[in-house]
């Protein structure tokens, strides 16, 4: 009996501990090698101009109490069909033990991630009320479009990507001809384009290799720089193309 009152407690205390280390964003749930923490908008706390969501992983301050409970595990932050209407969204990712997936998501006034684990952002709308600028440790963008929304306004668009391994641009379409906007791409590895189409101003790109699949391509009024080894056909149009030597 009484081995079944402490076990009972112990559960209990557990299920406070899972929400308390993924940094209370959302539901829980538990799997043989990782804890999945679905990501309620309810959970983010507001500031005044920004809302800033830090998906932490299991903090190192925290280590001891999750291996008690049995729950030192990854960590999987998933946003899903959420619509952030009010503020620009920053997502900070810190730990590598931390993965971030965003899909099917709505950021009206801006996004901004810094993750230091992975980071995947599929099918989501984001309006380019600032400049945009997305990093992680492995970075996908997949199903989306990128567009200068504010330029009948006159309102210049910077829009960065960069990894610190891969970075991985599927299915998506990057600016148009019509809009004010520079593209950078950067990766201290490989840079993958998969059915993309860039178009810019300008567009610089750094890499050790840049690997284009299925019809890719950049286009640029004014220049191209690529810096690294183009793997495949890459089509490139504009009034100035160069590549530096990798």
């Amino acid at each position: 009996m009484i081995k079944k009152i402490k076990l009972g407690i112990f559960n209990i205390l557990r299920h406070y501990v899972k929400s308390y280390v993924t940094g209370n964003l959302g539901k829980v749930v538990e799997k043989d090698d990782y804890l999945v923490c679905y990501v309620k908008k309810g959970k983010i706390k507001n500031h005044k101009f920004h809302n800033y969501i830090t998906c932490t992983g299991i903090k190192e301050k925290d280590k001891e109490l999750a291996k008690i409970y049995k729950l030192y595990k990854k960590v999987y932050y998933i946003f899903d069909d959420l619509d952030f209407n009010n503020n620009e969204i920053t997502i900070f990712g810190y730990g590598d033990n931390s993965e971030i997936v965003i899909k099917n998501c709505k950021f009206n006034y801006g996004l901004t991630i810094n993750a230091l684990g992975n980071c995947t952002v599929d099918n989501c709308y984001i309006a380019s009320q600032c400049n945009l600028n997305f990093h992680a440790k492995n970075l996908t963008f997949k199903n989306m479009d990128v567009n200068n929304t504010l330029k009948y306004a006159g309102f210049d668009l910077q829009v960065s990507f960069s990894a610190e391994e891969n970075l991985s641009l599927e299915n998506c379409n990057i600016g148009k001809m019509n809009e004010k906007i520079k593209v950078f791409l950067y990766s201290l590895q490989n840079i993958n384009l998969f059915n993309t189409k860039i178009v810019a101003d300008i567009v610089k790109c750094s890499t050790k290799t840049l690997d284009s699949h299925n019809s890719s391509s950049v286009k640029a009024k004014e220049k191209i720089e690529i810096e690294g080894k183009i793997l495949n056909n890459l089509s490139m149009v504009a009034s100035q193309c160069c590549q530096a030597k990798s």
